[in-house]
């Protein structure tokens, strides 16, 4: 008597266990025979149930039905949850997460989730390609869950960031990148960027350069920007030579020339500066940094060769004694000459200039340019 009311006992519990995990394999079923709604009503239990939740099996299940609806092209399937892929992402890390020792359902989650990264990767760059870049965000931080290490997803996260003019996830991505050693020169340059501009870190700014500059020792953004700083800290002997010698490397780069011409400007070198300022010319004569700043240093001469001219007709006027108006014979006056060919020079410029700017401030400034020489010819040439 005692040992059938055991036997009835322990039929009784195999029954209660079955009943725990029917709903898990009745989710594996229905998703064999292609029933994804089905499949998805029984996983939705057995992942709440207190028996399987705690299960590396049940949120592998979770994590193939979900992707399954993803994937569907059925309008009845997809409608099924608003975000199916990042249920699916979740659901296989959960299973990798339950079994750390790597059983069998934790491996096969790992393999889903290279799968889904690629997804989840994709699903952002489509809607940052719409100009959706809050919630590619989102997908693009929902791959960072799946794979830390990979930095496409930090990357696309940068440029997303970017778009939503949000400094500071900016920099976070950018540190990022840095740590996990990232081949792409980007992320270096707009962390010295942040560190020298915005957040006043000019020791920082230099200590990423000089890794920077390392890894990536012909970017030229990296060296420029490297030599428009130390210019900027007072260091621009340092900058010039920095320059100098990449040039010498690089010399059909122009944007090496024209750094070292702009940084002689600041060094008060104008001599140096038109020299370099002139080969850039040399090669490409529409060059518009060129000609603009040529037309500024141009017109800045000019105006010095005024002072000559008005201190000369001072003295004349204090020394005529005849009464009469001073006359002045411009082609033999070598000051006005001399202005000429300084202001017909700087037409040249300032015309090149002008055809390839639409900058405000760049096209006001060569509108004074051109309303000084139209005062200079009118008072001193004509």
């Amino acid at each position: 008597m005692v040992r059938w009311i055991f036997s009835i006992f322990f039929l009784g519990s195999v029954f209660l266990a079955v009943g725990q995990n029917s709903a898990l394999t009745n989710a594996a079923l229905y998703l064999q025979q292609g029933d994804i709604a089905k499949a998805k009503i029984e996983i939705d239990k057995a992942v709440v149930h207190e028996k399987t939740m705690g299960v590396s099996k049940t949120w592998y299940y979770k994590g193939v039905i979900y992707k399954a609806m993803y994937e569907s092209s059925k309008k009845e399937i997809q409608a099924l949850h608003p975000n199916p892929l990042k249920e699916a992402s979740a659901a296989f890390l959960k299973s990798v997460e339950l079994d750390p020792s790597g059983g069998e359902f934790a491996s096969k989650s790992r393999n889903e989730l290279s799968y889904v990264y690629k997804m989840v990767v994709n699903q952002g760059v489509g809607l940052y390609e719409n100009g959706d870049h809050f919630n590619a965000l989102g997908y693009f931080t929902q791959a960072q869950q799946i794979n830390p290490y990979d930095t496409t997803a930090f990357v696309y996260a940068l440029y997303a960031s970017e778009e939503m003019d949000s400094p500071d996830l900016v920099k976070e991505y950018c540190t990022k990148l840095v740590q996990l050693k990232s081949k792409n020169p980007y992320p270096y340059y707009r962390l010295i960027d942040i560190e020298f501009n915005r957040e006043k870190h000019p020791d920082k700014a230099f200590q990423y350069s000089d890794k920077a500059v390392e890894l990536f020792p012909n970017n030229v953004d990296l060296i420029l920007q490297r030599a428009d700083m130390m210019v900027r800290m007072n260091r621009g002997k340092e900058a010039a030579e920095l320059v100098e010698k990449i040039k010498a490397r690089y010399p059909n780069n122009l944007d090496y020339t024209v750094q070292l011409a702009v940084i002689y400007d600041k060094l008060k070198q104008p001599d140096k500066a038109k020299a370099n300022y002139k080969e850039v010319l040399s090669k490409d004569s529409l060059h518009f940094i060129a000609n603009y700043n040529m037309a500024i240093m141009s017109i800045q001469e000019a105006k010095k060769i005024e002072k000559t001219i008005v201190s000369a007709d001072s003295a004349a006027r204090a020394n005529n004694k005849t009464g009469k108006p001073l006359v002045v014979d411009i082609s033999k006056d070598a000051q006005r000459q001399a202005l000429g060919q300084k202001l017909s020079e700087t037409q040249v410029y300032y015309v090149r200039a002008s055809k390839h700017t639409k900058d405000v401030s760049e096209r006001k400034r060569l509108e004074m340019i051109s309303a000084e020489m139209t005062r200079m010819r009118a008072t001193y040439l004509k």
